[in-house]
């Protein structure tokens, strides 16, 4: 009986040291930093992003998502042409992927804060030509240090490759 107690003590204190290193391991994990603006080859990120919004017609906390229609590039370029940012009449950040209809995904920003944008778009793999379904997917999230997600948003736009 007391072997059976000793036993039972042993899986208690097995079980309670294991939890005690998960929850440490959990505690004191790196937290991941936020991405800054205009470093990596995510391409050059600028302030002074213009989206030709006239911002006297934008309704008090909104949130304007800046729309497409088409876009062209050369076949075997790795660099799309397309102004893609944060109006600066925003009062949250937004990351953008550039995705195609087929879920590939050909760009990632970093963390665009109002006013900020990209103009030359350093893609991730070179396109064949032809007419493609794209989208700017924008995540929207709070300005704070958590960057917490709030909602996103797709803006659709023909890729013509040439």
């Amino acid at each position: 009986m007391k072997n059976k107690k000793n036993l039972i003590l042993i899986i208690i204190i097995a079980i309670l040291v294991i939890a005690v290193v998960i929850l440490a391991i959990f505690l004191f994990k790196p937290k991941s930093k936020p991405k800054e603006a205009g470093t990596g080859v995510t391409g050059q990120i600028s302030e002074g992003w213009d989206t030709g919004i006239d911002n006297g017609s934008v309704d008090a906390g909104s949130i304007q998502i800046p729309g497409y229609k088409d876009a062209k590039m050369q076949a075997g370029d790795t660099t799309l042409h397309l102004s893609i940012g944060n109006p600066e009449v925003n009062e949250v950040g937004l990351y953008a992927t550039v995705e195609l209809e087929d879920g590939t995904v050909l760009y990632e920003s970093e963390l665009l804060e109002p006013g900020y944008g990209i103009k030359d778009i350093p893609l991730t793999k070179s396109l064949d030509q032809g007419t493609y379904n794209a989208f700017v997917v924008y995540q929207i999230v709070t300005l704070d240090e958590a960057h917490t997600p709030m909602n996103s948003a797709r803006a659709a736009f023909t890729l013509y490759v040439e």
